[in-house]
């Protein structure tokens, strides 16, 4: 419903014209289509979690049926290698629950004021010492003291933790592997910026960049982009990825600032 003044050719007041719009056609449709979006995601997921739980309990099935047909026959080191592949697909299960637990973490988050300068040299001192046995040289730029964000900062960390993996095993094999982390105060926020020199990411891969299941990595299951993704959206924030194959990638976050 819209009211507006009416006027006469004078510009005199005349009283008021009063439209009324039925949506109630438009809104039953949006409805549907909200719900046709859902289902086409929720099919998604589930047949990746069908994919990634099918195969390793395929595996494991064929594994303990022959083991179990020989295992009068098989000499100990044969059955313990048996034993061993299926140890490492249970293993391969039990990771894909880690992270769909990690996926359906914080439902209810909480942002405060975060001190971005104290909140990373915390954040540098529990993952430095990590990422240097590795081989990965850690730089830190912060700004000065007084740049606040408005985020939760258990989220955060663990989009930190998501963001630096990724990185790390894009410079798995890489000469002079670096991760640089650049924080500073932006326009309408603050900007955080993770940069590693690693292989990059191939302009093929981009259109499927948050997508869940959808993985380069031979070990990897796909969700920790869709989890930065997840996160970063509920606190009001953004995320950019640039990358050139050869070159490195620069995840940006984008964060409201703290009143």
């Amino acid at each position: 419903m819209s009211v507006n003044p009416r006027l006469d050719g004078e510009g005199q007041f005349t009283g008021y014209v009063c439209m009324v719009l039925d949506i109630t056609e438009r809104r039953r449709l949006e409805s549907i289509a909200q719900a046709a979006s859902l289902m086409d995601n929720l099919g998604y997921v589930f047949s990746g979690v069908r994919h990634e739980l099918g195969n390793p309990i395929n595996t494991l099935k064929i594994t303990l049926a022959v083991l179990g047909k020989n295992f009068d026959n098989f000499p100990p080191e044969k059955t313990k290698s048996f034993l061993d592949q299926a140890a490492a697909e249970i293993g391969k299960m039990e990771f894909l629950l880690k992270s769909l637990k990690n996926f359906n973490m914080y439902e209810h988050l909480e942002p405060e004021k975060i001190e971005v300068s104290v909140f990373f040299e915390k954040f540098l001192a529990l993952v430095e010492e990590d990422f240097r046995r590795k081989g990965i040289k850690m730089e830190m730029l912060l700004p000065e003291e007084g740049v606040a964000a408005h985020a939760d900062p258990r989220a955060l960390q663990q989009v930190l933790l998501n963001l630096m993996t990724n990185a790390a095993d894009a410079l798995d094999g890489m000469p002079q592997p670096v991760i640089t982390i650049n924080v500073r105060k932006a326009k309408e926020g603050v900007l955080i910026e993770v940069k590693d020199n690693g292989r990059g990411i191939p302009e093929k891969e981009f259109k499927n960049l948050f997508k869940p299941f959808c993985t380069t990595k031979p070990k990897g299951t796909g969700l920790g982009l869709a989890i930065v993704k997840k996160m970063i959206t509920r606190m009001n924030g953004d995320v950019e990825i640039n990358s050139q194959e050869g070159k490195g990638t620069a995840v940006r976050l984008h964060l409201p600032a703290a009143l």
